[in-house]
């Protein structure tokens, strides 16, 4: 007796536009998952080590292997709401800064761990590499959806940016004043546009920074405003 196919397994998948998005979500988390056990081994075996490494690389690994967990159980839950464009964006966007912070946690570790503890510098880089490959695949998943063409187009004809760095900077904008917002977000897509051709890491990079400032960005503009209108607001 054959089994039924499950709800969302493959064969509803082929049926759906989403099909190649669908199929870009599972190869995330599978890359996750294999982050997530690399991370709490890191962890887990600084731990038993703890002779030899500072307590500060043991508390950064057990930030790390909770951050790569939490994302793992993000990307489990993204294909659930695939159809849904405000709650994808949202979590893509949860999914792109938390893989920032752990490339970056994982790389600091890496190099603080190599003077005193190599085997851990070896795991921490490991953490950081399939950090760097499920950023690669979240960027074509969202190029998946949003352009569903030119996701299935050889690498060599593509010459575009990030559209998660996009919804980032536009998200950046909206916390400027009105009358200032059309600016700067025209100011950052130009910049964010003379990456094109680099790595899409380069895009994302790009948008965290931008969106990191914006609160910065507002408050010198509103400062700026307030001494052009001598200081009365």
């Amino acid at each position: 007796m054959n089994a039924e196919p499950l709800p969302g397994g493959p064969s509803l998948a082929a049926e759906s536009p989403y099909s190649h998005a669908v199929s870009l979500a599972g190869d995330l988390v599978r890359t996750l998952a294999r982050a997530d056990i690399r991370a709490k081994d890191l962890a887990h075996g600084l731990a038993l080590r703890r002779s030899r490494v500072i307590s500060s690389d043991i508390d950064l690994a057990l930030d790390l292997a909770e951050a790569v967990g939490n994302l793992h159980i993000a990307a489990v839950r993204l294909p659930s709401v695939i159809d849904r464009p405000r709650v994808v964006a949202a979590r893509t966007a949860y999914l792109v800064k938390g893989l920032a912070y752990a490339s970056t946690a994982a790389g600091e570790l890496a190099l603080q761990l190599d003077r005193v503890d190599p085997r851990g510098g070896a795991q921490a880089r490991r953490v950081a590499q399939a950090c760097g490959e499920a950023t690669t695949l979240l960027d074509r998943f969202t190029t998946a959806l949003h352009s569903p063409g030119e996701a299935a187009a050889p690498l060599t004809t593509r010459r575009r940016v990030s559209p998660a760095a996009q919804w980032l900077i536009g998200s950046a904008a909206l916390v400027l004043p009105a009358a200032d917002r059309a600016r700067y977000a025209e100011e950052w897509r130009g910049e964010l546009w003379d990456l094109a051709a680099e790595p899409r890491r380069r895009h994302l990079l790009h948008a965290l920074r931008v969106a990191f400032h914006a609160w910065s960005t507002r408050r010198a503009v509103l400062s700026a405003r307030r001494d052009d209108d001598g200081g009365e607001w």
